[in-house]
């Protein structure tokens, strides 16, 4: 006939859920980076724009790690294809105010990472010998 009041006093909860954070390791960042290449070339292959000289493959990429965006430049030469990536900085971008000097400075890069592409192994095998 009387309403009996219970009070049930817990001190602390009855499941404690930990959850850990860990700093990635240098294997899952290999493997991040190893992912976004791949994706990166993926984008590269679908990306072309024909010019006078043939068709090119042009892909920019801003990497927040990095200093600037990359350029990454994939093209047929001779029925050979050839890739390559030119860096210009965010200062060498802030020092070019005018859109020219800008320009010049990828040709300027873009011009030597192609001859680099292009001679690496011919003076390789220059440098073999008979």
């Amino acid at each position: 006939m009387f309403d009996s009041y219970q009070e049930v006093i817990r001190v602390g909860p009855e499941r404690v859920d930990v959850h850990e954070h860990r700093a990635p390791t240098d294997e899952s960042i290999r493997l991040y980076r190893e992912m976004l290449e791949k994706a990166r070339t993926e984008v590269l292959r679908s990306l072309l724009v024909d010019t006078k000289l043939g068709p090119f493959r042009v892909l920019q990429v801003q990497d927040p790690t990095g200093d600037g965006p990359t350029t990454k430049l994939a093209f047929m030469l001779n029925g050979q294809e050839f890739s390559t990536e030119v860096q210009v900085t965010n200062l060498e971008r802030l020092q070019s105010h005018d859109r020219d000097r800008l320009i010049d400075l990828y040709a300027r890069r873009l011009a030597e990472a192609i001859a680099d592409a292009l001679l690496a192994p011919v003076l390789t095998e220059a440098m073999r010998g008979p």
